[in-house]
């Protein structure tokens, strides 16, 4: 009896031991991981952790931009010219951190690759701080060669369109201020001059249009031709005996639609040198028996001038 007393006693102890779980003891964490490299003139170091290798990259990268980035800020001061053709400063503070964000990171380099555990991976990159610098400005040197090109080609326009395209052309250059700026403080021997003094260059060319641009106004409709002449001048431009003529003519109907309504088509033909080199139209719907007075021009009078001409 006690022989078998032991034996089962045996077989439950073995039984209890076999369902006992082993506990794996986790990875210790690499030293790189926990210290990174310090970063250098050349050379930045992140690290980065993912479900993969190449999250865990994206993550570092993520992280490199945080770094580089925290708190930084910049202010550039640009010669721009008043309408007055006198000059005065501007000073443009920029939020680094978000356009480096916009920023693609390429240059870099994966040094170390580490299965933490099934299903987390730890890398650590270095990035070239260097060549993303001379990407960055090729990049930047590309832009403003096509916008060189652009400005030539705009020479050969017609006073009104080129100012348009000029003033299309200012708006994609003010946005190049925030890569000149981030540029500066990668690299303080970046010399920005060029750029800039191209920028005030369309500056300066769209207050010289401004001045020289006059506009022969004519309406069959006093109404009218005061609200454009309003929005006209609004632009910066102004309204006189001019070989360029903008002709409108303002026809009225009673709506068959809808009762006590009327419709007013309003068409418009700009000329020069008797060459119509923009035309438009423009519907107003009114109650019965009221008149235009400042109804063409709360249409309008948020348009750009592209827009107004249907240039």
């Amino acid at each position: 009896m006690r022989k078998f007393f032991s034996f089962f006693l045996f077989l439950l102890i073995l039984g209890c031991s076999s369902n006992q779980v082993t506990v794996h003891k986790p990875k210790p964490l690499p030293s790189w991981y926990l210290k990174p490299p310090k970063s250098d003139k050349r050379y930045v170091y992140v690290t980065g952790s993912g479900i993969n290798k190449n999250t865990a990259v994206i993550n570092a990268l993520s992280n490199f931009i945080a770094l580089y980035s925290i708190k930084i800020s910049s202010s550039l001061t640009i010669n721009k010219f008043n309408s007055n053709g006198g000059l005065y400063n501007r000073s443009s503070k920029y939020d680094v951190k978000a356009v480096i964000g916009k920023l693609k990171v390429t240059n870099y380099e994966i040094l170390k690759v580490y299965p933490y555990r099934y299903n987390k991976i730890l890398v650590l990159v270095r990035v070239d701080k260097e060549k993303l610098f001379d990407n960055l400005k090729n990049k930047l040197d590309e832009k403003f060669a096509s916008y060189k090109m652009r400005y030539q080609q705009y020479e050969q326009e017609n006073p009104i369109k080129q100012l348009i395209d000029l003033e299309l052309l200012q708006k994609d250059l003010q946005k190049e201020l925030e890569y000149i700026d981030i540029l500066k403080i990668m690299n303080k021997k970046f010399n920005e001059k060029p750029y800039i003094n191209f920028i005030r260059k369309v500056d300066k060319k769209i207050l010289d249009l401004k001045k020289s641009i006059k506009i022969d106004l004519k309406s069959n409709n006093y109404y009218i031709k005061k609200d454009i002449e309003k929005f006209l001048l609004k632009k910066g431009l102004k309204v006189g005996k001019s070989n360029i003529k903008l002709n409108v003519k303002v026809n009225k109907k009673e709506s068959k639609q809808i009762m006590n309504l009327v419709v007013f088509n309003i068409y418009y033909e700009l000329m020069t040198k008797n060459n119509i080199i923009a035309s438009n139209s423009i519907k107003i719907i009114l109650p019965k028996h009221s008149n235009l007075n400042n109804a063409l021009y709360e249409e309008i009078k948020d348009k750009s001038l592209k827009d107004f001409f249907n240039l």
